[in-house]
């Protein structure tokens, strides 16, 4: 293959790795290439993904006031995509302002320059863009740029580049399985008084999204959805499946107390978000949520359950999913590192 080391349309521009066109998004075709690497990718590293043009257009949306083609650059190996970077800002409600860097480099072109050239021109651009977020004030005056970055067991090449570049770990989640031949042997426990579980309807997926998002606003790395984020939520064809959640009803209050958000990729059923509101909490609420949610698989023709887990979870879901018999499968380390920007007189 002839070698491509031009840096096309990007700013600043990516120094040349043999074999690679480092360029910036050029529009919805993009989409498409993006859902293949993530794809292939997940295939590689054994791992679920069933990413799709539509659901990547979804998430580049959520670019928290960037344009695309500012904090999106792409490599391409002819006509495939071999690997992407893109980062966007985040609030969160523990960490403050936060630039968080997502970097997916299929395997055959990991630890070839690639991997290294992308995230150098994501901390280029994320600098600037802090540069210009601190005169504005959304960023402290002198404070620095906090990137964050998440990794993945499946590669330990991006750990390597992550830790040789300073970035320091600050947190593990996990994704854990549960065999379905291994359900029917789960006694669910009862709900608490006063607590029933009802079939979702539309009329209450608003009331269903905030209560989950109340319940997770104290746990790390909490970020406030916006509204495009709940209409993003309802259109999401995949993911969106209210046929298989678990809602807690108060029977008292009418509120919704927790709810267990359930799909199905491939043969295996996931449990996308299980919580339970603050009120109703250390009542056993979470666990017979998670055994009514898993009890589901047998019948769904699914070969296991799968959830993902703050491993150190504020209300102990971690130990609560080993006690139930979930197993771990993988960890996903989360970096940061604190960029200095210069300020405009030239230091630091």
């Amino acid at each position: 293959m002839e070698d491509i080391d031009s840096s096309v349309d990007l700013d600043p521009p990516i120094p040349p790795v043999p074999g690679l066109l480092f360029r910036g998004f050029r529009g919805p075709e993009d989409y498409r290439l993006i859902a293949d690497l993530l794809r292939a990718k997940a295939l590689a590293d054994c791992r679920d993904d069933d990413s799709t043009p539509e659901s990547v257009a979804r998430d580049l949306a959520d670019s928290a006031g960037f344009a695309i083609r500012e904090c999106l650059a792409l490599a391409v190996a002819d006509s495939s995509l071999a690997a992407y970077v893109r980062f966007h800002r985040r609030v969160e409600s523990d960490n403050g302002l936060v630039y968080l860097i997502a970097l997916n480099v299929l395997p055959a072109w990991r630890r070839g320059g690639a991997d290294a050239a992308l995230l150098g021109w994501a901390e280029a651009a994320v600098a600037r863009m802090a540069e210009a977020d601190r005169a504005s004030g959304v960023l402290g005056s002198g404070a620095p740029a906090p990137c964050v970055a998440p990794a993945h067991s499946s590669d330990p090449s991006k750990i390597e580049l992550l830790e040789d570049r300073g970035y320091r770990l600050v947190r593990v989640f996990a994704t854990m399985r549960l065999p379905a031949a291994r359900v029917s042997s789960i006694e669910a426990p009862p709900l608490p008084e006063g607590v029933s579980i009802r079939r979702a309807e539309a009329c209450h997926y608003r009331a269903i999204w905030d209560a989950d998002e109340e319940a997770f606003r104290d746990h790390w790395g909490h970020e406030a959805p916006s509204e495009d984020e709940y209409r993003l939520w309802l259109a999401d064809e995949k993911a969106f499946r209210p046929e298989l959640w678990k809602v807690a009803w108060d029977e008292a209050s009418g509120e919704v107390a927790g709810s267990a958000w359930c799909h199905v990729i491939a043969d295996k059923l996931f449990v996308d978000s299980l919580s339970v509101r603050r009120a109703w909490r250390r009542r056993g609420l979470g666990s017979a949520l998670l055994a009514l949610a898993a009890g589901q698989a047998p019948g769904l023709g699914v070969s296991e359950v799968r959830l993902n887990v703050d491993a150190e979870n504020p209300s102990e879901a971690f130990r609560i999913y080993r006690d139930f018999g979930f197993e771990d499968v993988s960890t996903m380390p989360v970096y940061r590192k604190d960029l200095s920007i210069p300020s405009r007189g030239g230091t630091a």
